[in-house]
């Protein structure tokens, strides 16, 4: 399909603040959507539809854009024709009629064969907007050969969904096309099914162009990543320089499971940074208190997970910071939020471990994102911002101290250990204060018995963790009547391959390659080769040999990138395990993951 992009560029910060209330010619429409917040990019959407463009508008947060769509295609619309909504989700149909409803517009819907017509908000022939399914709109087209100016296909990309693009293209090709000056597709993506349709049906007449939203936010957006080292608190001890660095920015961090939420909102509480983690699914009440307490400053960071982040409103923090990469490199396009009029995000950080390599490595690959490497802050950069937070601080609070100190501090200046008792107290203020700080904070959560803003994922872990002792307790049980010594699990080293199927890669191809390549004694335990990416296991005391090996290969001219992703244990020999259950000689564990798929969805 050949179509132009009016995506490639990010527009100017004026653009972006027009909104859609600023372009509409239609007094009425206007007065019904002041007020509503919609999405600043819908102005964008008036003005290519004024340009009389046929538009596919591709948006993960295409649904708040659905509304103010049809608003513009509405302002646009001649008296006596209408504009037609076609969809084959009948809750995203009813919803967006009853929306509409709800800012005075006439909607005719047609959901179901049942009830046709019948289930209108308005009579057809009053109707200004028709909303329904293409079987039902059909029918509709047939009976009332209604003029229409534009017409909307929503076609969202869901797992598992059909695509019914021949009940499209026969109601399309039902209405009378010269009366249609204007055709929108509008989704999350567009899905392969709606290819030859799209080619069909939307090049004919006026140019058809994509609007990709997704890809403007992205270019609005800096994306730096900065390498950190393999130690445990070498994440959060950059994370905590950095936000003090750059003044205390409101922060959504993200990290790959609860337990790095734990970790990470505790250093931060010891290092001064104000933040509250999120864990599980959030009630909107939750939600809204906590953001409030964000927006009026006394949360600097919100450290969150994929779930816990599903209702909060990301686009709002000045920095989104990746504790953890994602394995999915949709998930990283998610935690930048949906595009909206209230969005400050200007920057995304990424904090690339050792274990980050792989995922990074993929994410950079299919996202094709232009990330830029930065420094760690130096130790001056993050003494100087530390004082200048002190000095705030001071100046903030300086009213409220009722006590005289000056005798003291006179005494202070003039001792000979005047360095050491500033170190002291300094030590007292910026270390100690703050960890006090965070340990009440624990203990008042720990006295309730619960955090308000945890999910209820904290009452599934509870649940896990009372079955765990009670498999620990088993355990025990069984190793008092079997004290036979066993030998410690084997361990395989993972190495990540950055070819997939879709570089010409098979699994036949990457055995024959590490056979004609790797050292006889190197022996591939497990192998997977999928769409972007590949990895295998081997030996860890082969591992060093076999990467150095990888460096020298390719695959079709090009060169194949591969490293370290992770450490796994694996079954010994049969020899190697007497005293061991037959399950557990025969299954691999990644170190935390319960089974070889988890292990692998680690990447």
């Amino acid at each position: 399909m050949s179509r132009d992009s009016v995506g490639q560029s990010a527009g100017t910060e004026a653009e972006t603040d027009i909104q859609l209330t600023d372009v509409l010619t239609n007094d009425s429409l206007r007065s019904a959507i002041s007020g509503k917040g919609f999405p600043s990019s819908a102005s964008k959407i008036h003005t290519e539809l004024k340009a009389k463009k046929n538009l596919c508008i591709v948006s993960s947060g295409y649904e708040d854009l659905l509304v103010p769509t049809v608003i513009a295609a509405l302002d646009l619309t001649e008296d006596e024709k209408k504009v037609l909504v076609v969809t084959s989700d009948r809750n995203v149909g009813k919803k967006l009629a009853k929306d509409c409803e709800n800012l005075g517009v006439q909607v005719f819907v047609d959901m179901s064969e049942e009830s046709h017509g019948r289930g209108s908000i308005s009579p057809i022939g009053d109707a200004k907007l028709v909303v329904g399914t293409p079987n039902e709109l059909l029918l509709t087209a047939q009976e009332h050969p209604y003029h229409y100016h534009s017409t909307i296909v929503i076609c969202p990309k869901k797992r598992g969904s059909s695509v019914p693009t021949a009940e499209i293209s026969t109601l399309l090709s039902t209405v009378d096309e010269e009366s249609v000056s204007l055709k929108v597709l509008i989704g999350n993506e567009i899905p392969q099914g709606y290819e030859n349709l799209v080619s069909r049906y939307w090049n004919e007449g006026n140019q058809c162009e994509e609007l990709n939203l997704d890809r403007e936010q992205m270019q609005a957006v800096d994306h730096v990543f900065f390498e950190v080292g393999a130690d445990l608190l070498a994440k959060p001890e950059a994370l905590c320089n950095l936000i003090t660095v750059m003044g205390n920015p409101r922060a959504a961090v993200f990290c790959n499971s609860p337990s790095d939420t734990d970790l990470v909102e505790v250093l931060l509480k010891k290092r001064g940074i104000s933040a509250k983690k999120l864990v599980g699914h959030i009630p909107d009440r939750a939600v809204g208190g906590i953001m409030d307490r964000v927006r009026e400053g006394e949360v600097t960071a919100l450290v969150l997970t994929d779930v816990s982040a599903q209702r909060v409103p990301v686009q709002e923090f000045d920095i989104v910071v990746n504790h953890g990469t994602p394995e999915d490199p949709q998930a990283y396009l998610d935690r930048m939020g949906a595009p909206s009029s209230k969005a400050r995000l200007k920057k995304v950080i990424s904090l690339v471990g050792t274990t980050d390599v792989g995922n990074f490595h993929h994410l950079k690959k299919v996202s094709k994102i232009d990330f830029v490497q930065e420094s760690l802050p130096s130790s001056e950069a993050i003494a100087r911002a530390g004082f200048d937070n002190l000095k705030r601080e001071a100046i903030e609070h300086l009213e409220g101290i009722q006590a005289d100190y000056s005798e003291t501090i006179k005494l202070i200046l003039e001792d000979e250990s005047k360095e050491d008792l500033l170190r002291y107290l300094l030590h007292a203020t910026v270390a100690l204060l703050p960890e006090a700080k965070a340990q009440s904070s624990r203990g008042r959560r720990d006295r309730n018995g619960r955090d308000d803003e945890r999910g209820d994922d904290s009452r599934d872990r509870r649940s896990r963790d009372r079955d765990n002792r009670s498999d620990r307790r088993d355990s025990d049980r069984g190793r008092d009547r079997d004290d036979r010594p066993s030998l410690p699990p084997k361990k395989d080293v993972r190495i990540y391959v950055g070819q997939g199927e879709s570089s010409g890669l098979t699994e036949e191809k990457l055995l024959q390659l590490l056979k004609d390549n790797l050292p006889a004694d190197a022996a591939v335990e497990r192998h997977i080769v999928r769409s972007s990416y590949a990895f295998f296991d081997v030996d860890e005391s082969k591992a060093e040999d076999v990467l150095k090996k990888m460096e020298a290969l390719s695959l079709d001219g090009e060169n194949l990138f591969s490293c370290r992703a992770t450490i796994i244990s694996s079954p010994r020999a049969a020899d190697e395990t007497a005293g061991t259950s037959a399950e557990e000689a025969s299954t691999p564990h990644d170190e935390g993951s319960s089974s070889e798929e988890e292990a692998a969805s680690e990447l």
